[in-house]
């Protein structure tokens, strides 16, 4: 099953901007958010979820 990557930016109302890859798995979302990134400015705060850790393909174990 293909997962649907999104790119959501959303403004505050402070004027902040979050911007939200959503399914890119390994971080791939940097790369692609890296032009909107430039374009809106000085990034101040990132937060890695947990699919940017996940290699395509790779298996988890889990127990022991």
């Amino acid at each position: 099953m293909k997962t649907e990557k999104k790119i959501v930016i959303t403004v505050g109302t402070d004027g902040g901007l979050n911007i939200d890859g959503q399914g890119f798995p390994d971080g791939t979302c940097l790369k692609e958010t890296a032009d909107l990134e430039a374009a809106l400015g000085k990034v101040t705060d990132r937060t890695k979820k947990p699919e940017a850790f996940i290699t395509p393909g790779a298996t988890q174990k889990i127990g022991f």
